[in-house]
């Protein structure tokens, strides 16, 4: 797009920006064959972060990040960065910077799926990212900053699915996760951080689908939740910016 009658030099600086920023991703977080994209079956799944010394300078265009070899061991137990998956990646199409049907992104969900879904009595709910240490031990024991723990799964990212789904046209799929937000509420309607993902560990108050020691309630999580109801009402993604849907993906 051109400049506009009355734009100054920063607007259309920032505008440029943007565009060059937009023009990168693929660059500088898609990788493709990758041991665990032969694992998952595609051709390759946008990364939750790639560090700069691993990744050469992204050029615009470019459709995939070009990684360097990795000579180091890194920390124990860590993946790889190139093999962390996020649900971050739903964002790129909730704000107008890919399509839904984007054959990356479909890539990336189905990797998604594989790694990070996890399906209680309640319904499906979404981990992080994979390799997360958030959470309590798998002996219940809680988080701490010294041996950390596993990462549990998140209500929160349920609304974050089924605005992808609404997006993706999908109305009836949103419908049913605003269904399972509810179902991961406690009994005084309060949507906690994280729940238990795994057999139950009675001695520790753990038990599936419910509440972990997290945060509860979690407002950001109801605040997702009011903005599904909405979204849903609307037939329309709530927060979705419409100046870059126009710009990025209009025509």
């Amino acid at each position: 797009m051109g400049r506009h009658d009355g734009e100054s030099s920063l607007a259309i600086g920032l505008r440029e920006l943007a565009d060059s920023w937009n023009e990168r991703i693929e660059g500088w977080i898609y990788v493709r064959s990758t041991s665990l994209a032969a694992r998952i079956g595609v051709d390759g799944y946008y990364a939750r972060i790639l560090p700069k010394e691993r990744v050469l300078s992204a050029a615009r265009g470019n459709t995939e990040a070009a990684l360097l070899p990795n000579d180091s061991d890194g920390n124990e137990g860590e993946l790889p960065p190139e093999e962390v998956v996020s649900v971050d990646a739903l964002s790129l199409v909730r704000f107008g910077l890919r399509r839904p049907d984007d054959p990356r992104i479909v890539n990336t969900v189905r990797t998604i799926d594989a790694l990070l879904v996890t399906e209680t009595n309640r319904g499906p709910v979404w981990h992080r990212y994979s390799g997360d240490r958030f959470g309590e031990h798998d002996d219940g024991r809680p988080f701490s900053t010294k041996d950390k723990g596993r990462g549990r799964a998140w209500p929160l990212l349920i609304g974050e699915r089924a605005h992808y789904e609404l997006l993706r046209g999908d109305v009836e799929r949103a419908k049913e996760l605003c269904r399972a937000m509810v179902h991961y509420a406690t009994d005084t309607g309060l949507i906690p951080e994280q729940v238990w993902d795994a057999e139950d560990v009675p001695k520790r108050q753990l038990f599936a689908g419910q509440p972990t020691g997290s945060v509860c309630p979690l407002l950001w999580a109801h605040g997702e939740y009011v903005k599904l109801r909405r979204s849903i009402r609307d037939g329309r993604v709530f927060d979705a910016p419409p100046q870059t849907f126009k710009r990025y993906l209009a025509g």
